[in-house]
């Protein structure tokens, strides 16, 4: 079937419902991006125009080596979330063992009758459901009141870690369901607001918001009284605090809300259009967020405990790139160039800069676009130390020849390793690999760790490079998989514009070339 332009048109074959299997193994439903792929295909097969549904099947996970019972639960409820916010029907998944075990897939297993063989033709064997019948059971209870309104991202050094989805019913009240989605767990200071909600966990159990949301695998669904709003809530779980006081977040604005807009006085100059687009960020999260295109300045507010710099991050989608002038607290204007790069992949793109020298209370920030561009979103987070960490700093172009650039794990989606040691921070890629950052001018010098990552066993050799502004300033020669790891150094980069992350593939194919940066620092000049 094709459109009128010529072009394949899926959306017009004649079907009401389509059927897919997915296969993951271990692989949480994060890490295996079902949102991506459903964002994807409702895309192609134009879902809500057409009413088109996806119908998973034999989406399961079994317990056993990789897998503990509270994962299968903790999976299974988090996936079940997921295909409701993309329209999907609920997955299908095995009910009952095919053996007589507890391990393997299914949520029900199969207990034998006494010890003799004998007696199991005789006597009807019963069954027993395991911990994923319960959260499922939950779930799907909680989503037959609730309609799924948006995603939020919660404060993490890894965007990707913490989730919340929120929900309205037709009551107009509103309630969210939180998890942890990577890493270990993470503990939030609930507004004091919080304390007339309702929280359960996925098996229906009561859950104390007294000394914080905990943020664990398995969802908390977490029900608010009449009168809370989804704007407001919104709002608390963006700027959500840490108990440990770490990743503190001073602005988090949403160009396309209106609420957003109005708690940071944001005001945008030109002929804007708001749209919807979906997309993930090289090396990071998976976002749909309105895009306000038209854009020629924008204005907006934070506040500041004390004085200091600041690091902002702005979302936008890129089409040809965009150049900037960023002005704060009626200063100087510093240019943010974010101007066409190597490859210039479309897409959304997270970008980043230093705001140097705020001031304790209110700032503003002033941003002047050299010609109509677009926006989405802006974060501001305090910058305590003298240098930014590698992965924090906005990916303006990444390209390998397998897989996709990873942030905080390796290439192969494993936790960063080289050699015994295990990295918190850092970048996965496989050769041939590129990555390209912005650095206008910042940044007085660089230094980062690099090796090939211990999944490969000792396979693998790559070599890395690191080029400024087109010039090799640093080389690592070729290393394996039992090299020990190198700290590459570049200094003088006072006027540096742009920087190249290589990977290449020691001439010898790129079989196993699993390769990490790790603990890399920006220092500020």
């Amino acid at each position: 079937m094709r459109d009128a332009d010529g072009k394949p048109a899926a959306h017009l074959l004649e079907f009401d419902e389509i059927a897919v299997q997915m296969s993951l193994g271990e692989l949480s439903p994060e890490r295996a991006d079902i949102e991506g792929f459903l964002d994807d295909l409702n895309e192609l097969l134009k879902a809500a125009q057409t009413g088109k549904k996806v119908q998973t099947t034999e989406l399961d996970w079994p317990i056993g080596e990789y897998l503990s019972p509270a994962q299968q639960a903790a999976y299974h409820s988090r996936a079940m979330l997921i295909l409701n916010s993309r329209g999907a029907q609920p997955h299908h998944f095995s009910f009952v063992n095919s053996g007589q075990e507890f391990d393997g897939c299914g949520i029900f297993w199969r207990e034998r009758y006494g010890t003799s063989e004998c007696l199991q033709p005789v006597f009807k064997p019963f069954y027993v459901p395991k911990p994923a019948f319960f959260s499922l059971a939950f779930t799907r209870k909680f989503l037959e009141s609730w309609r799924f309104a948006k995603a939020v991202q919660m404060p993490d050094a890894n965007q990707q870690a913490s989730r919340a989805f929120l929900y309205t019913n037709a009551a107009g009240h509103v309630s969210a369901a939180i998890w942890r989605a990577a890493g270990s767990t993470r503990i939030y200071k609930a507004p004091a607001a919080w304390r007339q909600a309702a929280a359960k966990d996925a098996f229906g159990f009561d859950v104390s918001l007294n000394d914080g949301l905990k943020c664990i695998g398995l969802p908390t669904f977490v029900q608010f009284p009449a009168g809370y709003s989804l704007e407001q809530l919104a709002h608390d779980l963006r700027m959500m605090p840490t108990a440990d006081g770490a990743d503190p977040v001073l602005l988090e604005l949403h160009v396309g809300e209106p609420d957003s807009a109005r708690r940071a006085a944001y005001a945008a100059a030109g002929t804007l259009k708001p749209e919807t687009r979906y997309g993930k960020l090289p090396g990071g999260r998976r976002l749909g967020e309105v895009f306000v295109d038209g854009i020629e300045s924008e204005r907006f507010e934070f506040q500041m405990e004390k004085p200091g710099n600041a690091i902002i991050s702005r979302i936008w989608c890129m089409s040809g790139g965009q150049k900037l002038f960023v002005k704060l607290n009626g200063g100087g204007e510093a240019a943010w160039d974010l101007s066409k790069g190597q490859g210039e992949y479309s897409g959304v793109r997270e970008s980043t800069f230093v705001l140097r020298g705020c001031l304790a209370g209110k700032n503003v920030v002033e941003v002047r676009y050299e010609s109509p561009g677009n926006c989405a979103a802006y974060r501001i987070e305090p910058l305590s130390d003298g240098f930014v960490d590698l992965a924090r700093w906005g990916v303006l172009n990444a390209m390998q020849t397998k897989g996709e650039l990873q942030k905080f794990k390796s290439a192969a989606g494993t936790p960063l390793m080289i050699g015994k040691t295990t990295y918190d921070s850092g970048l996965g890629s496989h050769a041939v690999a590129l990555i390209e950052y912005p650095l206008d001018g910042q940044f007085a010098s660089f230094d980062v760790t690099v090796g090939v990552d211990a999944v490969t066993d000792g396979r693998g050799s790559v070599s890395f490079e690191i080029l400024v502004d087109g010039a090799k300033k640093a080389d690592s020669g070729v290393m394996n998989g039992f090299s020990k790891p190198v700290t590459l150094k570049v200094d003088k980069l006072e006027n540096a514009r742009r920087m190249l992350l290589l990977v290449k593939d020691a001439e010898d194919k790129n079989h196993d070339d699993l390769a990490d940066w790790v603990n890399g620092r920006l220092f500020l000049k």
